[in-house]
């Protein structure tokens, strides 16, 4: 086999809403998080080895494209919320 085309691995998690401790009801809303997990062959033994990635969450914004408000386009800001690491067991 060649190296891959693309040496990375995109991945998105979704996570549940998660409840604080404490009488106040406050939680976590739940979150659409985003990696871009690098990965490479080794090439005597064959392996892959991945490697660790900074997590995301887009903040997405929604913008007016035209002045009559027919169009709009979405741009999305990631910002860092972490570390991810993938160890194979």
């Amino acid at each position: 086999f060649k190296e891959p085309l693309y040496p990375f691995l995109l991945l998105q998690m979704e996570t549940r809403e998660m409840p604080l401790p404490g009488s106040d009801g406050d939680a976590i809303k739940p979150l659409k998080l985003y990696a871009q997990i690098t990965h490479k062959r080794d090439r005597d033994t064959g392996t892959v080895e991945l490697g660790s990635a900074s997590l995301n969450v887009r903040e997405v914004e929604t913008i007016k494209a035209d002045p009559f408000g027919a169009a709009s386009v979405e741009l999305y800001d990631e910002v860092d919320v972490g570390r991810l690491s993938i160890q194979p067991l």
